[in-house]
């Protein structure tokens, strides 16, 4: 009896099995079959328009930014991957401190981002992509937007970004174009190491996800807190951006954030995080990590926490953005300016809500 009723068990699993495969096929070819729309979203406002020049906040960027919920649904892959390639703030991946927050801030701050990492073809069609992407001449990128400076470079980002939230491990193919890529920015000779976004993540060790080449850790003791204590966490890198970089950055972010003022070239040899906490000085050497920083100022009893308008030389702290600043005491409508490090980029002056970086903010007063 147990033999004849586990007989009667499979042949019943059988059947259903016969039964429901067509009904899943048919649900899963119907939901693919929505995205049928094969035709890029236009953003209405970007910058270089004074549409865009009027925004005077970063959330009122990201507001006209957002892709309506049924063309966002709709949109093929490909159609996609264009559309967030043509996000206004895409190339902002070199204004944080490393690939990985770059990644999660514009998770959480762009729909599209959040779709695109949805999609089972993803994968596929990003190597596609990527394999039509040019490195630019030194002759090309005297003429070259900078979105088309760093095409391979957002590629790749956008690589480690489905590395980061979906695991996805390239294909052969992938790295085969990327030694293609490398070979090609050498041979023009305009792009540093740091440009090969996604191979030198992977030189740095998967979990750090910062674009850069080396990273050497300082002798400890050399940066301290006001109280003395060892800063730990302290680097040097290079290489140092190329000429042709760092003007394509700068055009950048002359573009996206023309109310801010830039004071500092950019370079790689200290972040935020150094230049606010440690040293103004654009001779500052060093880049500091993100884990024990602020902590490491706060908890030795060096720095407090105040509330209200900040005033000159106050400490601002962005809580979801791992961004470091210093007000710089000027107010407008109740509002207050700072200066910081926008990661590889410029030493910037601007409204504490205006740039790269958003949410809340905390200040902090030496004691």
């Amino acid at each position: 009896m147990k033999r004849k009723g586990s007989f009667i068990k499979r042949m019943l699993c059988l059947v259903l099995s016969i039964v429901l495969t067509p009904l899943f096929s048919l649900t899963v070819f119907a939901a693919e079959a929505n995205y049928t729309d094969d035709v890029p979203y236009e953003f209405p406002v970007v910058p270089n328009t004074k549409e865009w020049e009027s925004l005077r906040t970063r959330q009122a960027m990201l507001d006209v930014c957002q892709i309506p919920e049924d063309k966002l649904q709709s949109m093929t892959t490909g159609a996609l991957l264009e559309t967030v390639l043509a996000y206004p703030l895409i190339t902002d991946y070199f204004a944080y401190n490393s690939i990985e927050d770059a990644c999660n801030i514009m998770y959480n701050e762009f729909n599209g981002f959040q779709e695109l990492f949805s999609r089972k073809d993803l994968s596929s069609v990003l190597t596609e992509k990527y394999d039509e992407t040019e490195i630019l001449s030194a002759a090309r990128a005297e003429t070259a937007t900078p979105k088309e400076f760093f095409a391979a470079s957002t590629i790749e980002y956008l690589f480690v970004c489905d590395e980061l939230l979906n695991n996805t491990v390239p294909t052969s193919e992938f790295y085969e174009i990327n030694a293609v890529k490398s070979a090609e920015r050498d041979e023009m000779g305009i792009y540093s190491d740091v440009s090969n976004v996604y191979d030198f993540c992977n030189q740095n060790g998967i979990e750090a996800k910062d674009a850069g080449e080396n990273w050497v850790p300082v002798t400890s003791g050399t940066v301290k807190t006001p109280r003395g204590n060892n800063v730990p966490e302290v680097y040097t890198r290079s290489p140092e951006l190329t000429r042709a970089e760092k003007t394509s950055i700068n055009q950048d972010k002359n573009a996206k954030y023309p109310l801010a003022k830039r004071v500092a070239a950019p370079t790689v040899n200290y972040n935020c995080h150094s230049y606010a906490w440690y040293m103004q000085s654009l001779s500052n050497p060093y880049w500091i990590g993100k884990y024990n920083t602020p902590s490491i100022y706060i908890t030795d009893g060096s720095y407090r926490q105040i509330s209200g308008t900040p005033y000159a030389g106050v400490k601002v702290w962005y809580n979801s953005a791992d961004h470091s600043a210093v007000c710089t005491g000027t107010i407008e409508n109740g509002s207050y300016y700072v200066t910081s490090k926008w990661g590889m980029c410029g030493v910037y002056e601007h409204l504490y809500n205006y740039g790269p970086y958003g949410g809340s903010v905390a200040l902090y007063v030496q004691n």
